[in-house]
């Protein structure tokens, strides 16, 4: 037999969901600037989207691949996206209405723990624990797109900053308080 131990995370308050009319909707990515997290992917995606009042951030400390990193950074510049290598406890600080997690490899994501705990609804890439953490047989609190596609990214983004954020912060709060709340384990 074989169980899966999920990662706890304490219930946070959840951040306010609805957008205040006076500032524009913040899409973040969180995590390492590298090919494993899908930075270009990102980028990509953000590329083909219709910005107009989004505002497009990435939160996270920088890959020792030189190239690839600034070619990450060079390209986010050109498409008006804000990096901030923040310490971790920091990351939370601007935080965002709606997460994208676009990786290419991942297990369990505690940056999706950490929306979801705060009540942000996020767009991931179906890899590891990905696809049930944010839309499981119980619960959707995001999308859920294939890996390496920036098309179906941008798409879902889109997609879900027309959705009714406030209901899915909801939701992702209730998946961290259910699923994932340390007194479970």
């Amino acid at each position: 037999r074989c169980h899966v131990i999920k990662n706890p995370i304490e219930s946070l308050t959840p951040t306010p969901s609805s957008v205040p009319s006076d500032r524009p909707l913040h899409v973040a990515c969180i995590g390492r600037v590298n090919h494993l997290k899908g930075t270009d992917v990102f980028l990509d995606a953000v590329a083909r989207m219709n910005r107009r009042g989004v505002r497009i951030s990435m939160f996270g400390p920088l890959d020792g691949r030189e190239s690839f990193t600034q070619d990450c950074l060079q390209r986010a510049e050109n498409l008006g996206v804000r990096h901030a290598a923040l310490a971790p406890k920091h990351v939370w600080d601007d935080a965002p209405d709606v997460l994208v997690v676009p990786s290419r490899s991942e297990v369990q994501p505690f940056v999706l723990l950490e929306a979801a705990a705060r009540g942000v609804p996020a767009v991931c890439s179906d890899v590891g624990d990905c696809a049930d953490m944010v839309a499981g047989s119980d619960h959707v609190w995001g999308r859920v797109v294939p890996r390496e596609r920036p098309g179906a990214l941008a798409h879902a983004i889109e997609d879900i900053i027309t959705r009714d954020l406030e209901e899915l912060g909801q939701a992702a709060h209730r998946y961290a308080a259910e699923h994932h709340a340390p007194e479970r384990f």
